[in-house]
């Protein structure tokens, strides 16, 4: 717990703070080949973020993240991800790192 250590083929990540909204909306990873470890913590005090991969257009929701929670996983190579805020418009914090 409190240390978190990457392996990288090649060096690089995005790092940035996103308005997800009340609709689903697909994440797009700048400056990333290949995507490897995400942490997301939502920065919203009141409301939840729900998650997962798109499939077809839409959101498979697989996780959640309630007020100030974090969320870290590795994800799979070419899957995009969606997120979508329950009540009102979330910022959460991304760190997507390169493979």
């Amino acid at each position: 717990p409190g240390q978190f250590s990457i392996d990288q083929t090649t060096q690089g990540a995005f790092t940035g703070v996103l308005a997800i909204g009340t609709s689903e909306e697909a994440i797009t990873f700048t400056d990333i080949g290949t995507l490897g470890w995400l942490t997301m913590h939502n920065l919203d005090t009141t409301n939840y973020v729900d998650w997962g991969p798109d499939s077809g257009g839409s959101m498979v929701a697989v996780g959640r993240m309630t007020a100030n929670e974090v969320a870290v996983f590795r994800l799979k190579p070419g899957i995009t991800l969606r997120l979508q805020a329950n009540t009102a418009s979330c910022k959460v914090l991304f760190k997507c790192y390169n493979d």
